[in-house]
């Protein structure tokens, strides 16, 4: 996944506002600098937070969908 930034040229643009916690906005700072597959987002709460492999990922998932809803990934 790519971090991505949209803006409107004709001056008139829409805003999204993404509410993230702790954690989801912990990723998104260590993850924007390069392509992340969602592999290397559940790997990186794995080695930041204590929290079990299938909670990781269901967080992950929840995660990217957020972000790809918001125009911040794609």
């Amino acid at each position: 996944m790519k971090i991505v930034h949209r803006s409107n040229l004709s001056g008139v643009g829409k805003t999204t506002i993404i509410s993230l916690n702790p954690s989801s906005e912990w990723l998104l700072e260590n993850l924007k600098s390069r392509e992340f597959s969602e592999e290397d987002a559940v790997q990186a709460l794995l080695s930041h937070y204590e929290v079990d492999e299938d909670t990781a990922r269901r967080d992950v998932a929840q995660w990217i969908e957020k972000l790809r809803k918001g125009g911040i990934i794609e």
